[in-house]
């Protein structure tokens, strides 16, 4: 029988020998690690931090980043050089919705889907607890830029802690991982990623729900109210 071959899990595969390569020379490390190498040899967070800035285009590199990077190594270092730091437990997390891109089509409520870029390329979010108003202004107003027919409708916020805490069919193993992908413009940005532990198409739905609660259930705060409105004012 001739197996039909699949262009995406071949892309995939390639992907992962590119930079599962970069994991070989090390053991999971101390916050403490430097980004620098030793005897040649990449440190844990140099090479996250490499592997973080080379996929930045691919479209499945959440898939290329957790094989790669398995039980969400790279939290244990700065995954960017433009990064303040790790990203704590005990750091909020908050997701802009923009309009109409997250809303259903009568743009009156947020779709679950404003999260599927856990799957895909990797669910940007803004680390709350560290990030200035200025900073979110400079994000709000490039986005825009960037993009003139959407609006900024509002903001979730979730505790990373609970989402680093959802667990599925009962097992253990982390299904979330929070990584500090700061930009040289946004230092406080990071992304939230499924770890390569979700593997069933049938467990999607279910950790995409599970995270839809810890935001609130999809309840916003709305600009006017985000921050007093101080972000809003700025823009």
């Amino acid at each position: 029988m001739i197996q039909k071959k699949c262009p995406l899990c071949s892309k995939l595969s390639s992907a992962f020998k590119r930079f599962s390569g970069l994991f070989s020379n090390f053991q999971p490390a101390a916050p403490s690690t430097s980004n620098t190498t030793t005897g040649g040899i990449p440190t844990q967070e140099s090479s996250c931090q490499h592997l973080n800035s080379s996929t930045l285009e691919e479209k499945e590199r959440v898939s290329v980043f957790s094989n790669a990077c398995p039980d969400c190594i790279c939290e244990q270092c700065r995954t960017s050089s433009f990064s303040p730091g790790m990203v704590k437990d005990s750091e909020q997390l908050t997701r802009f919705v923009f309009s109409p891109i997250h809303l259903n089509g009568k743009g009156t409520k947020i779709k679950p889907s404003v999260f599927s870029h856990i799957f895909t390329k990797g669910c940007s979010i803004q680390r709350e607890t560290i990030v200035s108003n200025s900073e979110l202004v400079n994000f709000v107003t490039s986005y825009l830029n960037a993009n003139p027919t959407h609006s900024w409708y509002g903001t979730l916020t979730a505790s990373c802690e609970a989402l680093r805490g959802i667990q599925l069919n009962g097992q253990a193993k982390r299904v979330l991982c929070v990584y500090d992908m700061a930009e040289e413009h946004n230092p406080a940005h990071g992304e939230i990623h499924q770890s390569q532990y979700v593997i069933e198409e049938a467990d999607l739905p279910e950790l995409r729900a599970e995270i839809f609660k810890l935001f609130n259930e999809g309840v916003h705060t709305q600009p006017k109210d985000y921050r007093g409105g101080l972000v809003l004012t700025g823009i």
